[in-house]
């Protein structure tokens, strides 16, 4: 193999480049959509976008998941209940963003109501997924199934939609191990002035210092 093959290039790629591919055709914006399967990581990328300035909802459920936003997709997707989330917000915040697995299955449907968004997906070791729900009480071959579900309906809509919207394709377990490389990225891309308070507070995510997220 020659000095200049791809596969050389990738071995030299940096783990913080390895850690999150971004794809821009156009001013990155608001809303952030965050998903990817349930225990594989969204709610530690929400969390991070928190720190970073972005509102993520005010009424908080467990997992970063905005109450608002899960009413409009449980126990069945209301498009127009989305909608008067998504204008209510819009007209209140000029950051924000909402995270929640379930938005997976229902990417198609959801697009046309929102203006220019940027799609956060987060991808982490399926099996390391899929363990997660495992032990929550759902048999593994099933959890199994649903990750790999998930991702391939993630992959394949950015397949479809490279050409037209942003997507911030993330490696969860790189960034888990060092959020602030990332952080620092977004902040760039999204021309946001990383400060030393929002730095301690995204250190203080992975340590559980000052309620911060823990639960990998």
């Amino acid at each position: 193999m020659s000095p200049d093959t791809p596969q050389t290039k990738i071995n030299e790629l940096t783990s913080v480049e390895k850690s999150f591919y971004l794809s821009s055709v156009r001013d990155l914006a608001s809303p952030l959509v965050v998903t990817g399967p349930s225990r594989g990581g969204t709610s530690l990328i929400a969390a991070l976008f928190r720190s970073m300035g972005f509102h993520m909802g005010s009424y908080l459920v467990e997992n970063q998941e905005d109450s608002e936003f899960v009413d409009a997709f449980y126990p069945n997707l209301s498009l127009d209940k989305f909608e008067q989330r998504v204008a209510a917000r819009s007209a209140s915040h000029m950051r924000w963003g909402f995270k929640l697995p379930k938005t997976t299955m229902f990417l198609n449907e959801i697009l046309p109501l929102l203006n220019n968004p940027t799609f956060v997906f987060v991808y982490r070791n399926p099996m390391a997924a899929a363990m997660g729900e495992h032990h929550r009480g759902t048999e593994l071959h099933d959890s199994l199934y649903f990750s790999a579900m998930f991702y391939e309906r993630l992959s394949g809509f950015v397949r479809e939609q490279a050409q037209s919207h942003n997507f911030v394709l993330c490696n969860y377990e790189l960034i888990a191990e060092n959020p602030l490389p990332f952080a620092q990225a977004m902040c760039k891309a999204f021309d946001i002035a990383y400060t030393p308070e929002m730095q301690a507070q995204i250190q203080q995510i992975n340590t559980g210092v000052g309620g911060g997220y823990v639960s990998f």
